[in-house]
């Protein structure tokens, strides 16, 4: 989104949450291991020696009623939704990482 305006700042609220999710998720705060997060980001279950190619991004979906994040494994691509705290992200976040592999949406 443009810098400055409205949906730009929501983005920037939305990765802190997810920078502070990945630090706590480190730290063992939540159920989900980083593990986890990359095989629902990527699909694989360890960082290639030579990284990703094409590199990982990070976008963020502004529709309204659109709760969980989304993973494009192909092109390794996370879309966050828009969340209101901290608390509401975690919960999607850990509800969807933990669910992805038995519905096959990773």
């Amino acid at each position: 989104s443009p810098p400055k305006s409205n949906p730009w700042r929501l983005e920037k609220r939305v990765e802190g949450y997810w920078r502070d999710f990945f630090l706590d998720v480190e730290d063992g705060v939540f159920e989900v291991t980083i593990e986890q997060i990359l095989v629902f980001a990527s699909g694989a279950d360890k960082v290639p020696p030579l990284g990703c190619s094409p590199q990982p991004t990070l976008n963020f979906i502004q529709k309204a009623g659109l709760k969980y994040p989304e993973a494009n494994t192909c092109l390794v691509n996370l879309k966050l939704p828009i969340h209101d705290t901290y608390r509401q992200f975690t919960k999607f976040m850990c509800d969807v990482i933990i669910q992805a592999p038995i519905f096959g949406l990773a």
